[in-house]
């Protein structure tokens, strides 16, 4: 099943970069596109792409304006009903060239997508709103998936957008195909009074979901979700008590039997006002999910005494901690154990895909970081399978690259996208519309202020739960897959990400870490380096490990991850002593098998599977902390 996965989705891999044309505008190649004969510019690849099109996203601005003034159509969309317009929707200036150009701005795709949807997931988009609603675009329109510019706006965009559009006359009781509402994800946006406005103009504050997709082994369990309980693991209370007074239900139930309670101490940003706020309003505080967990068991994962301390005092129960495995009673060299775990990492490849034929954007990238370390350390790596994963990674995204310039990558995001960039940069990847899709779409989706935000509203700890952490492998999946034609302007998006990244303030000693490598990868100043390095190093435990939060003990993934920033930042050497009792922290907490041992705090989503890894139901963070584990030892 999974040779004829790979096989049918490398089919499905588009051509045309190795084509005279297409690559001529990728290179900018200036001096052949104004040499372009009229049959080149309607020469299309085996997915319909014309030159324009290809040009209206990985192209120049200069070279867009040698194929229109060439006379290329600017409606000639490929086989899924792309133009022009909707690929190039969040950049204000190509949008303005291929109006003036008669592009149309209600073009839809052959799913119904609209230019205007794809520039409302972007903030960058609000100029090129401007010119579609001039034009007459619809702003309620609907694809087949349900999606419209607002619910684009509400998860993606921002609420600049949102109030943009509000104002041109969007519906502001809108929902997708699964049921998510556009009030949904305006709560994850810390703007109280774009959420008040909503519910001003009606919406639904007790809405919930019926769906979010579905996986081999069933449905994603983010069904029967409402507005509070998505706003409450990062909102404010101000925002959280708007929405009680507005009625919303503060012991409504989700598919998993958590309330909002339960929510809002499951997250990083856990705040005891919001619980006390919850409480108030009378929260049930011994509700027991289906997993048999409660609000106290979560608030335990999360280790805040402050919460603890007022959900004990409200009456909740909870559960007893579980035992961390046994430790190895003889530790390896640090060559030894990184070379352990990583054959124990790529052992479960071949299991893994086939039970679950997904990408795994929060799980295989970092074996694939890991493997790579180990390969260039010199030791003994599973060559076979690598290749494997690689392969399989680009089976699985071939087909997508159309959907990916459309601004359509659904449930993964940006955190998603980069991740699996970041993993076939390690795999070898070469270069090619894979990547450079990938890039354009990371490149629309940065701020203005140069970080990436989306909706924070679902808290998956600790891989997505940060605009730290989405902007730091966002910012570096740019970097290594950068294409000549955007290359300039992909070297500004990173200075401002390193800008954005050097007064940034971090919750947590993985974002910590995260900005000091983000920093060392976009070659920041020594000063900056210093000064992160010297924050990451003073949240080290006195065991030589690092904690993911101040109220948990050291594990493998924080400390893992605080070695690699050391190490890939260049300071390691002037900070070896905390490295060195990094390394032995590591060494003596590594399990026989090869793994370390992470307890997971992110609530469940994926339905239950064995993927060939230790650990059952902790294994998904326990593989990631042992990736980072290996690639930490690696000095």
């Amino acid at each position: 099943m999974l040779f004829k996965l790979l096989i049918a989705g490398i089919a499905c891999l588009p051509l045309i970069a190795a084509d005279d044309v297409f690559a001529a505008i990728r290179g900018n190649d200036i001096t052949r596109l104004k040499a372009l004969t009229p049959a080149e510019l309607a020469e299309r690849d085996k997915s319909g792409v014309t030159p324009l099109l290809y040009s209206s996203a990985l192209g120049s601005l200069e070279g867009m304006r040698i194929l229109i003034a060439a006379g290329a159509d600017a409606n000639a969309a490929d086989n899924a009903g792309s133009t022009p317009l909707l690929w190039a929707a969040c950049d204000p200036a190509r949008v303005a060239l291929l109006l003036a150009n008669g592009a149309k701005a209600d073009a839809k795709t052959k799913a119904g997508r609209t230019p205007l949807m794809a520039a409302s997931s972007c903030e960058s988009g609000l100029e090129s709103i401007k010119l579609l609603l001039a034009k007459g675009a619809d702003v309620n329109a609907v694809a087949e998936d349900r999606q419209s510019p607002m619910m684009e706006a509400a998860f993606s965009g921002g609420p600049r957008i949102m109030r943009a559009l509000l104002a041109a006359g969007a519906k502001v009781e809108v929902a997708d195909g699964g049921g998510f509402t556009a009030l949904m994800g305006a709560v994850g946006w810390d703007d109280l009074e774009l959420v008040r406005l909503m519910l001003a103009k009606g919406a639904n504050v007790n809405a919930a979901n019926t769906f979010a997709g579905k996986v081999v082994h069933g449905d994603i369990a983010l069904k029967q979700l409402t507005p509070l309980m998505m706003a409450v693991p990062f909102g404010t209370p101000e925002l959280v008590k708007t929405l009680l007074d507005a009625g919303a239900q503060v012991n409504a139930k989700d598919s998993r039997g958590m309330t909002p309670l339960a929510f809002s101490v499951a997250s990083t940003r856990q705040d005891v006002r919001v619980v006390r706020v919850l409480l108030a309003k009378g929260a049930d505080v011994n509700v027991v999910s289906t997993a048999g967990e409660t609000a106290l068991d979560w608030a335990r994962k999360f280790g805040s005494n402050e919460v603890i301390a007022a959900l004990e005092k409200a009456g909740t129960k909870g559960n007893p901690v579980p035992a961390a495995p046994a430790r190895s009673a003889t530790p390896l060299t640090a060559r030894a154990a990184a070379e352990k775990s990583v054959g124990l990492l790529q052992k479960s490849v071949d299991s893994f895909f086939a039970k679950s034929n997904c990408v795994a954007c929060h799980h295989q990238p970092l074996a694939a970081v890991a493997v790579k370390a180990a390969r260039d350390a010199g030791l003994s790596v599973d060559e076979k399978r690598f290749d494997l994963m690689k392969k399989t990674m680009v089976a699985l995204l071939a087909p997508r690259p159309s959907e990916v310039l459309g601004m359509n990558v659904g449930p993964a995001g940006i955190d998603g996208l980069s991740n699996t960039t970041l993993a076939l940069a390690a795999a070898g990847q070469e270069p090619g519309l894979l990547t450079d899709s990938a890039v354009a779409y990371l490149a629309a989706r940065q701020a203005a202020n140069g970080s990436w935000e989306e909706s924070n509203t679902i808290a998956r700890t600790p891989m997505a739960d940060s605009t730290i952490t989405k902007s730091v492998y966002s910012m570096r999946a740019m970097q290594l897959y950068a294409f000549p034609s955007r290359k300039a302007e992909i070297d500004g998006r990173v200075a401002k990400a390193r800008d954005w990244l050097a007064h940034a303030k971090p919750r947590t000693s993985y974002e910590r870490a995260e900005v000091l490598m983000g920093l060392g990868w976009a070659a920041a100043d020594t000063a900056s380096l210093q000064k992160a390095a010297a924050a990451l190093v003073k949240d080290q435990r006195a065991d030589g490990g690092w904690g993911q939060l101040a109220g948990l003990g050291s594990d493998a993934y924080a400390t893992g991850l605080a070695l690699r920033a050391l190490k890939e930042s260049g300071v390691a050497a002037k900070f070896s002593q905390a490295y060195e009792k990094g390394v032995a922290y590591l060494l003596k907490t590594q399990l026989d098998d090869g793994s370390w041992y992470v307890r997971s705090r992110a609530v469940k989503l994926q339905p239950y599977f064995q993927s060939g890894f230790p650990h059952d139901h902790e294994q998904w963070i326990s593989y990631v902390a042992t990736a980072n584990a290996a690639v930490g030892l690696l000095r």
